[in-house]
């Protein structure tokens, strides 16, 4: 990942007036909208979480097919977080929380990144992006 402010989705840049005048790239690649299934390697208390937020999460539009392998790691990440509390292994605890967090920022699953997440209202239209952005 590069260092510094995370680049701002194309649309709201477009919405905003595109103040920094910089290049708009509006051929960003669509996700695949199917619902994603759990991996097979998920097992245990992650696979618990996965079953807990799956739903929600695609109700939402956060999670989709091509995120599966990041959530993956989320729910996985987040079984081992709760190993080490067991365990009372705060090296351990403080290791996987830095991990967890930087995982849950990608995915919209703290309150400051779900603030800063644009869902789409309305999929029924199916028009291309430039028809989308452009008229």
């Amino acid at each position: 990942m590069k260092p510094g402010t995370k680049q701002k989705p194309h649309n709201l840049n477009i919405i905003n007036g595109n103040p920094g005048k910089r290049n708009i790239n509006i051929d960003t690649p669509e996700p695949r909208g199917d619902k994603p299934s759990c991996p097979s390697w998920v097992q245990g208390y992650a696979r618990d979480i996965w079953k807990r937020l799956i739903d929600d999460l695609y109700r939402m539009k956060v999670v989709t097919y091509d995120d599966r392998d990041i959530f993956a790691v989320y729910c996985t990440l987040m079984s081992a977080y709760r190993d080490a509390v067991v365990a009372k292994d705060t090296k351990e605890m403080r290791l996987v929380a830095s991990q967890v967090r930087i995982c849950a920022a990608e995915l919209g699953l703290t309150p400051s990144a779900r603030g800063g997440l644009q869902v789409p209202k309305d999929d029924s239209k199916k028009d291309s992006k430039r028809k989308k952005l452009f008229g």
